[in-house]
Order: structure tokens, then C-alpha cells, then sequence
């Protein structure tokens, strides 16, 4: 039976391992407890395919600018309305004063920054 504690160790090097990482001396290291321990073969195996599904699945063609991200979100925010609940309880920030302290641009063109 593998020594536990030793999984441990061995499981904390499964992933540099896997990316060609390690040094000579740990590459051995490694290899000589995979080569008996089905436990640690097992999460090498799980580790190898997630890393195969994310290079699989690849990123957005492009990403929106944090300008472009809010304006897609006040967009889809409801119009109030003479007749609706003012969304903001007194004393709670706007959207637009919460963008502002975030730092992701304060308004999209043609609507007025509140302060």
C-alpha cells in the first residue's frame, strides 16, 4: 500500500509535472511513485484531460472593453417609469456611481454621469 502523506507530495507536483515543469531530479521522483500507485496515475489521468478541455475549448474572439461591458448592462437595466418603484433604495449608490468607484467608466455616450 503507498504511504499517504507521500500522496500528498506526489499530488502537489501532478501538475507542474504534467506541463514539463520539474527538474530532472523531481521528474524521477515523480515518475518512480507513478509507476506504483494507481491513485496517483488516476489524477494525473484527470488532470491530463481537463487540461486537454480547456485547450480544446478556445477563448472569445474578443472581449468587450469594461466601457463596452456596462453600457451592455444599462441597456438591458428597466426604464423607470412615473408609475414603477424607484430601483434604487435612498441611500444605495446608483449603478452609475457604483461603475465610477469600480472604475469601469462612468457612462455610456449620451446618458449624464450622476454624483
Amino acid at each position: 500500500m503507498t504511504d499517504p502523506n507521500k500522496n500528498d507530495d506526489v499530488r502537489e507536483w501532478l501538475g507542474a509535472y504534467l506541463d514539463g515543469e520539474l527538474n530532472a531530479e523531481c521528474q524521477t521522483w515523480v515518475e518512480n511513485h507513478l509507476a506504483n500507485c494507481r491513485q496517483c496515475q488516476i489524477e494525473l489521468e484527470d488532470l491530463r484531460n481537463l487540461s486537454n478541455l480547456l485547450h480544446a475549448d478556445p477563448l472569445p474572439v474578443s472581449l468587450c472593453s469594461a466601457d463596452q461591458f456596462l453600457g451592455q448592462v444599462i441597456e438591458r437595466l428597466p426604464e423607470a417609469t412615473d408609475h414603477s418603484p424607484d430601483p434604487v433604495q435612498p441611500g444605495m449608490p446608483s449603478p452609475t456611481q457604483i461603475a465610477q468607484k469600480l472604475d469601469l467608466g462612468g457612462s455610456k455616450p449620451g446618458m449624464p454621469v450622476e454624483s
